[in-house]
């Protein structure tokens, strides 16, 4: 694995999860935070070519699932009658 491999395999787990712990700016959700992380994850794996594009770009099928699993387990009718 070459220098710019391995550094990129560490730099978007780091980028991404320090993204995770800023507020999110205003008008952005939760939900686009993590959006925002995986992008950022996605984006340093493929210009450091640290994982194979292919395997990449398979971040967001799991993302998506567990956004499925999120709004599923959660109780929106509560929100909206207070």
């Amino acid at each position: 694995m070459l220098n710019r491999q391995l550094i990129g395999l560490f730099l978007g787990p780091l980028l991404s999860g320090l993204l995770l712990l800023l507020a999110p700016p205003e008008g952005l959700t939760a939900g686009g935070m993590h959006v925002a992380a995986v992008t950022v994850l996605m984006a340093v794996w493929w210009v450091s070519e640290a994982v194979p594009i292919p395997a990449t770009a398979l971040l967001p099928i799991d993302q998506q699932d567990q956004a499925l699993h999120f709004t599923s387990q959660t109780n929106w009718g509560d929100q909206w009658h207070k």
